[in-house]
């Protein structure tokens, strides 16, 4: 089971039309700056390219899409050997081993999985969609009762 923990919008095309409009701003700026004197200087570049980003940061968010994506993933995947996480964009990636879980506890917002030596392992779950959750939990507790893990 693999579930993307990236941030998603909802698609909107209010934003869409703001980002290629905010696009459109830029090149006519441009344009009209290099036009009238024949030249640009490094602060039309500059102004260019961050209106041309804004635009597509916008219009990115519009389609639904996380414009950070790119930079990294975020996720929680479970099999029969391990889980894998990585709660955050450029945070580490964390892999435990079934063998090793004790326990594991589903609360309201965050899954805790008891380890050896005290640890605990939480995984929020503020950022899965209803129906990911729903996945998630029937997962866990299948694998709980294969597993003969004490669910709690």
């Amino acid at each position: 089971m693999y579930i993307n923990l990236a941030f998603t919008y909802p698609k909107n095309n209010i934003r869409i039309g703001f980002g290629l409009l905010t696009i459109a701003f830029a090149i006519g700026n441009f344009w009209l700056q290099w036009s009238n004197r024949g030249t640009a200087d490094a602060f039309d570049f500059l102004y260019f390219f961050i209106f041309i980003l804004l635009g597509y940061l916008y219009a990115s968010m519009g389609m639904g899409k996380n414009p950070l994506s790119f930079l990294g993933k975020s996720f929680l995947f479970i099999d029969d050997q391990h889980i894998k996480l990585k709660a955050t964009l450029f945070g580490k990636e964390i892999i435990t081993l079934w063998d090793d879980v004790n326990q594991v506890q589903i609360k309201a917002n965050t899954i805790v999985l008891f380890l050896p030596n005290s640890d605990t392992l939480e995984i929020g779950t503020d950022k899965m969609t209803d129906e990911d959750l729903r996945l998630c939990k029937s997962t866990l507790i299948n694998l709980c009762k294969t597993k003969e893990i004490k669910l709690a």
